[in-house]
């Protein structure tokens, strides 16, 4: 028979239960409150588009490893008036990073081990990170925001300096594509900040079927039918872009003979101060650079190179996209380029690569009439 007696102590021990995991459920809720909080005091990621920064013991970096590491990112940016590296590299050690903290919030490390050297800080770190499997590891792995929010970490380790170099020769591309991808963050802080252009943006969705985003600064300088060219001004640099709406006819359109020639016929609606000048490809100085690629999954055709002013003393680097429409109606002509008189050319034509990176069909009818 169930005794009063025993009524009472199941439910002491159903209070105690109770108790315990209402104190459980808070504990937890307790340490994901204090992850997130941790999270968000990590502190921003700061860099500059094209910098890799590769952390190594000085041995490493001295010699054939910071060798090949300097042939691999160390070559020019393609297409450019004067010679700029592809990438701006910096060389730290851990002690380095140790004795000024700041340098670990950069955007992004490229971390060499020798684990066959047991004494080495570098391997000491890639252990304490990977969780002491480094030596099990024989490939390239990511990490992100050890120390500071979009941040990424490329972690490569091998056994002795010449299997680091075959490492090396194995994964540039892929190190390369991972770099670029982050990049992609830097280049939307510092292409369009906080603020967009939407009266452009809508000027542009109206008459050529495509979104893009457009910085606020920019201003029109020539609107016509299918045609309209915009312009960003300071100081020093005027970024400029292109667009131009046309019926696709056939395939022979995709080609570098036709982007040239057609980025010749616009450039006669571009002139500078002097009368009788106009636009014109320079394909004698500097070889063009041509190639087909999907962008946001429309098929397009690229053409880079050197502009010049015919009849005037201007010049500088441009590229040219060629988009067919989803419904193979019509193409979409849109090119960028920049006038930067002295001053490094490679982040500009970065930033406008990356706001013709954001175009996208609109999935609506031909816009106009063609």
């Amino acid at each position: 028979m169930f005794s009063f007696r025993q009524f009472l102590l199941k439910a002491y021990y159903f209070l105690i239960l109770s108790v315990l995991l209402i104190l459980l459920g808070s504990c937890e809720k307790g340490a994901q409150r204090k992850g997130d909080i941790l999270n968000r005091n990590l502190p921003s990621a700061f860099g500059s588009v094209g910098s890799l920064n590769v952390i190594a013991d000085s041995s490493i970096w001295k010699g054939p490893v910071g060798d090949s590491i300097r042939s691999y990112f160390g070559r020019y940016y393609p297409i450019l008036p004067q010679r700029e590296e592809s990438f701006t590299m910096r060389f730290f050690t851990p002690v380095d990073l140790n004795r000024r903290p700041v340098r670990k919030e950069l955007t992004n490390f490229l971390i060499l081990s020798d684990y066959s050297d047991q004494t080495s800080p570098t391997t000491e770190l890639t252990r304490q990170d990977l969780t002491g499997a480094v030596k099990d590891s024989t490939r390239l792995i990511k990490a992100r925001n050890k120390w500071a929010r979009d941040q990424m970490l490329l972690y490569l380790s091998a056994e002795g300096e010449q299997a680091l170099i075959d490492q090396l020769r194995k994964y540039k591309e892929v190190i390369e594509r991972e770099i670029l991808a982050h990049e992609r963050i830097l280049l939307e802080k510092e292409v369009y900040g906080a603020e967009l252009h939407p009266v452009m943006q809508n000027r542009i969705r109206d008459s050529f079927g495509i979104d893009i985003k457009i910085p606020f600064y920019y201003q029109t300088a020539i609107d016509k039918e299918n045609f309209l060219w915009i312009r960003g001004e300071s100081e020093y640099v005027s970024r400029n872009i292109m667009f131009h709406r046309l019926p696709y006819q056939s395939q022979e359109q995709f080609t570098q003979e036709y982007i040239m020639s057609l980025r010749d016929s616009l450039g006669r609606n571009i002139s500078s101060t002097i009368e009788g000048s106009y636009m014109i490809v320079n394909d004698i100085d500097l070889p063009l650079y041509f190639e087909t690629k999907e962008i946001n999954g429309h098929y397009a055709a690229v053409l880079d190179g050197i502009w010049e002013m015919e009849n005037d003393f201007l010049g500088g680097p441009f590229t040219s996209h060629l988009m067919l429409s989803p419904d193979n109606d019509y193409l979409v002509f849109i090119d960028v380029f920049i006038h930067a008189p002295a001053k490094p050319k490679r982040d500009l034509m970065k930033q406008l690569k990356h706001i013709i990176s954001t175009a996208e069909f609109t999935g609506n009818k031909s816009p106009g009439n063609e």
